[in-house]
C-alpha cells in the first residue's frame, strides 16, 4: 500500500537512486555513476544469495549476517562492524526504528528511501522487499548509504532483525512492541574499483538472472 510519514523531516542529502537489493533498500549519493551503483548492489547480492543457502536471516539472524559479513572479507572487501541487542522502549515500527538508530548521513539517505518506496508506483520494489524482509512473524531488513571516495565505493549496512507484533502489507511499517528485543548490525565495507572491475564478469555470471528479478530502482 502507499505509504507517507509527514512525520519524516527532509534532508540536505541529495541522492542519485534508491535501489531494492532483495532484502536491502540503499540509497546512492548524487554523482554516483551506474556502474558503481551496479558494482555495489551485484556485490553485495552475492554474498546475501550465498548466507541465504546456509542460514535463515529471520531464524539465525547472528549466523546470518556473521556469514554475510565473512563471505565480504573472503571477497577480498575491507570490512568493519558490530552486532548489539536493544531493548525496544516504545511502541514502533520498522521504519521508525531504523531511522532512531542510524545516524549520519546515511540517516538522512535512508529517510529518503524509506519515504520513496512507499509512494504510488514503487509497487513492485515494494513487493520484492516486501517478501524478503518480513514472514509476519520476524523482520530481517538491511538498509543502507553508499558514496564515494576517489577510488572505492564507500557503503554503511545496517541489519535490523526481530519479532514483529502487528504485520503491514508494507512490511517497514510492521509493529513492533514495547519490552521486546531488536538486533541491531551494522557493517562498513570499502568497495576498490581495482578489485571490482577484476571480479565484475564473475560475479555477474554467478548472479545471473537473480540480479535482473531481486534488484529493482526505486522511483524517487
Amino acid at each position: 500500500m502507499p505509504f507517507f510519514n509527514s512525520d519524516f523531516q527532509l534532508s540536505n542529502v541529495d541522492l542519485e537512486s534508491v535501489y531494492v537489493d532483495l532484502p536491502a533498500l540503499f540509497a546512492f549519493k548524487k554523482g554516483t555513476s551506474t556502474q558503481s551503483q551496479t558494482d555495489v548492489l551485484s556485490f553485495v547480492l552475492l554474498p546475501i544469495l550465498a548466507a541465504n543457502k546456509r542460514y535463515s536471516a529471520f531464524d539465525s539472524p547472528a549466523d546470518w549476517f556473521g556469514e554475510l559479513h565473512t563471505t565480504m572479507i573472503k571477497v577480498g572487501f575491507v570490512v568493519s562492524g558490530y552486532w548489539s541487542i536493544s531493548e525496544i522502549p516504545s511502541d514502533t515500527t520498522l521504519s521508525r526504528l531504523a531511522l532512531d538508530k542510524i545516524d549520519g548521513d546515511a540517516h538522512d539517505a535512508v529517510e529518503q528511501a524509506i519515504e520513496a518506496i512507499g509512494r504510488s508506483g514503487n509497487e513492485h520494489p515494494l513487493q520484492i522487499l516486501n517478501s524478503a524482509v518480513g514472514n509476519r512473524k520476524n523482520t530481517a531488513f538491511l538498509t543502507g548509504f553508499a558514496s564515494r571516495d576517489e577510488n572505492a565505493s564507500i557503503v554503511t549496512i545496517y541489519g535490523f532483525f526481530g519479532k514483529i507484533s502487528k504485520p503491514n502489507d508494507h512490511v517497514l511499517e510492521s509493529g513492533f512492541k514495547a519490552g521486546n528485543s531488536i538486533d541491531i548490525a551494522k557493517m562498513n565495507v570499502h568497495f576498490p574499483d581495482d578489485m571490482i572491475a577484476g571480479r565484475r564478469e564473475e560475479v555477474m555470471d554467478k548472479l545471473g538472472m537473480y540480479y535482473d528479478h531481486l534488484v529493482e530502482l526505486v522511483k524517487m
